[in-house]
């Protein structure tokens, strides 16, 4: 068994794969495009409580990378300009 899990889900059902008690470290990461499924703040209030990060939008997986870089013993960084929109 796996002690550490990241997982990537785009709907609050896919946050519940994982059993975190199963796992020494649980990383859930949400993807919510708005544009594309008429987000209401109740279903954006779900995946925050949900998902430890939530990337909004039609955006790129790039946290994801940077998140993954950072636990490979990468420097966090000091420009997220893919952020900006």
């Amino acid at each position: 068994m796996r002690s550490s899990i990241i997982l990537l889900g785009d709907t609050v059902e896919d946050s519940k794969i994982v059993d975190a008690q199963d796992h020494e470290t649980v990383l859930k990461i949400g993807v919510l495009n708005p544009f594309k499924e008429g987000v209401s703040w109740h279903r954006r209030n779900l995946h925050m409580n949900n998902y430890d990060v939530v990337i909004e939008g039609d955006g790129s997986l790039c946290p994801v990378v940077e998140i993954l870089n950072w636990l490979d013993g990468e420097p966090a960084p000091t420009d997220a300009s893919y952020m900006s929109g």
